[in-house]
């Protein structure tokens, strides 16, 4: 994957909610440009539908996406790198009201 742009943000969820995209694949693939992770995980249901989900009941493999993370501020804590953490924020919080 070619990506022109200087990338800060990667959001599990908005990418999570296309089937087409392995957002596993695509955190690997753009690591070193990640400088926040919104952390949410999906269900993808038929129409092109989703719902957001428990991190670890969704289709997004959460485990693939942090193990990515760590292995990248590892890389970049041992090139001696300013911008060692990646900070990260949680889903919305889908169980603070009622369905």
């Amino acid at each position: 994957m070619t990506v022109g742009l200087f990338l800060s943000k990667l959001c599990t969820g908005s990418l999570g909610a296309n089937c087409a995209n392995n957002v596993a694949r695509i955190a690997e693939g753009l690591a070193d440009r990640i400088n926040f992770i919104h952390l949410r995980n999906v269900t993808r249901v038929k129409d092109g539908h989703f719902m957001e989900s428990d991190h670890l009941d969704g289709d997004v493999d959460m485990f693939a996406v942090m193990k990515t993370l760590i292995l990248e501020q590892k890389r970049r804590s041992e090139e001696g790198r300013s911008d060692v953490r990646v900070p990260f924020r949680p889903d919305h919080g889908r169980l603070m009201a009622p369905a």
